[in-house]
């Protein structure tokens, strides 16, 4: 554990540079601190406490047969229970959200690509008819596109004088 938080306090390149370190010591500040935390707050974090809910000051209530639901309190247990399970729910809620945030830009990435390949398609059916009007010569000059390459300064004065 040691060799991996070493390189946050000295100048070492390490599994990817400065960011690496960064995010070493982000995570060690954010360890830091809810132990602190806790250390700090043990009594409030180790009493018990016992959740309940009384629905049964509704009048509408009152009169039904299920009183074990209307009138219900949870045993006894610690606060760190407690914080821990709201915890795991807030990340539960975080993946999930996220997960159909993921799902839907693949969806909006793919119909980009096959907007893209129909694109091109269409492309090169209007060539291969430009070449048809021209009459077939010998020297058909094809217009390529190249969506992964950025063109540099050299590639449009190329194009300038073609």
């Amino acid at each position: 554990m040691l060799h991996r938080i070493l390189p946050v306090f000295i100048n070492i390149e390490y599994e990817g540079g400065k960011m690496k370190k960064v995010k070493i010591a982000y995570w060690v500040t954010i360890f830091v601190l809810l132990l602190l935390l806790f250390v700090q707050n043990q009594e409030f974090f180790m009493q018990k406490v016992s959740l309940s809910w009384n629905i049964i000051s509704i009048a509408a209530l009152a009169n039904l047969e299920w009183k074990w639901f209307l009138d219900y309190k949870i045993p006894e247990v610690s606060m760190i229970i407690y914080f821990f399970a709201y915890f795991l729910a807030g990340v539960a809620l975080t993946f999930i959200y996220c997960f159909f945030g993921q799902i839907k830009h693949r969806r909006t990435i793919s119909f980009l690509n096959r907007t893209c390949k129909s694109h091109l398609a269409k492309i090169s059916s209007l060539e291969n008819e430009l070449d048809t009007l021209k009459g077939g010569s010998g020297k058909s000059e094809k217009a390529t596109i190249d969506i992964s390459k950025k063109s540099t300064d050299a590639d449009k004065k190329l194009a300038k004088k073609k």
